[in-house]
């Protein structure tokens, strides 16, 4: 049953106690929309914890929570013994709370910290709150997920390709758009923001053949960088070795391991000869792969030319300058917060929206060659 909440006229707030979403979450959207549609003026002071409580009939903990939220969203000023008043809202102010979801093992990614950071950053200056969420494995693996889908949302930001992400997304009723290679036929769906680990992987292959490379041994674990099969149809011998990351361990711990062990077992066998170019397409990877060589005395770009897949920022210790094909986190944000922002403002989504790699020259594979 719903009940009304406030015997203030311009509190128009009700609460429905069998609803999937909390009572702050509840309370604190109430009061946003409130406040966004004008029905408090900036300046406004809205009651105190425990006369709000009361009108509302919930705990004064409901109160302080959604009074808190709306402050970190910008809309009040809470301040001790002067109570919560109505700012003047932020230029371009949106409002509305955005939902990030991704796999679990993408938690602790340099680039996952980075571009949320970023993408936070650029959120909250429309007046948005940032949600994550991340899926893994097992019995409670969209346990996270589904309580975050029972609050409030604006919009979901999915980076997840996994048909059960989907159908809970959709299912929710709430906007989402995808980040990654694929579209979707939802009915909530509201397009792609294309994510293009590969697209620099062209200019690396016009590099390999202005510098006449005829073998490429590519080092990775089920990448979605792959520049083989481009490699191999410009005429240049190029082949997978393949590293199956190290278990017990953090998986930017057990895939350097695994790397370092692969490459230095290979590669110290008589008569195994050298690539013209090893080409690393995981940063964490590059560690061990690169740590190997250097036990094995090999040296770039004297006896090998190196070029790894790099996220920009995270840089790699090694005697020279990587040459790369490099993901900037920050830049990818702010293409992201572009498309987000289409949406938040009821807009079709901006087309044409890429986060794109590029190739960056090192000393390792030179560009004057």
């Amino acid at each position: 049953m719903k009940t009304p909440l406030s015997s203030d006229s311009r509190l128009r707030i009700r609460l429905d106690r069998k609803s999937r979403f909390t009572l702050t979450a509840q309370v604190t959207e109430a009061l946003r929309q409130i406040i966004a549609g004008g029905v408090l003026k900036p300046g406004d002071r809205l009651p105190s914890h425990l006369a709000l409580a009361r009108q509302l009939g919930v705990s004064t903990r409901v109160v302080r929570e959604s009074f808190a939220e709306l402050s970190r969203l910008g809309h009040v000023e809470v301040r001790p013994r002067l109570g919560c008043r109505v700012l003047s809202p932020g230029k371009g102010r949106i409002g509305g709370a955005v939902l990030f979801v991704s796999a679990e093992s993408m938690a602790s990614a340099f680039w996952t910290g980075v571009f949320v950071r970023e993408l936070r950053r650029r959120l909250r200056r429309w007046g948005c709150s940032f949600v994550e969420a991340y899926v893994g494995t097992g019995t409670r693996a969209y346990e996270e997920l589904d309580e975050a889908l029972e609050r409030p949302l604006a919009v979901v930001l999915v980076s997840h390709d996994d048909s059960d992400v989907m159908e809970r997304v959709s299912r929710s009723g709430i906007p989402f758009v995808i980040l990654g290679m694929r579209e979707y036929a939802y009915p909530s769906y509201r397009g792609l923001i294309r994510y293009g680990c590969a697209a620099a992987v062209p200019d690396f292959v016009r590099h390999c053949i202005r510098a006449r490379v005829r073998h490429v041994v590519q080092v990775g674990f089920g990448d979605s960088i792959d520049a083989v099969p481009a490699l191999r149809a410009a005429g240049i011998k190029a082949e997978w070795l393949l590293v199956k990351p190290r278990g017990g361990c953090s998986v930017r711990e057990g895939v350097g391991l695994a790397a370092l062990d692969v490459m230095f077992k290979r590669y110290s066998k008589q008569g195994v000869t050298l690539p013209d170019v090893f080409f690393l397409t995981d940063d964490c990877l590059a560690v061990g792969a690169l740590s190997a060589l250097n036990l094995l005395g090999v040296r770039s770009p004297d006896d090998v030319k190196i070029a790894v897949f790099q996220v920009a920022g995270d840089g790699l210790v090694y005697q020279k300058s990587l040459t790369r094909i490099e993901q900037d986190p920050k830049t990818d944000a702010a293409t992201v917060a572009r498309g987000l922002k289409c949406i938040l403002d009821g807009k079709p989504l901006q087309s044409g929206l890429f986060m794109a790699s590029r190739y960056v020259f090192g000393e390792t594979f030179p560009a004057q060659v």
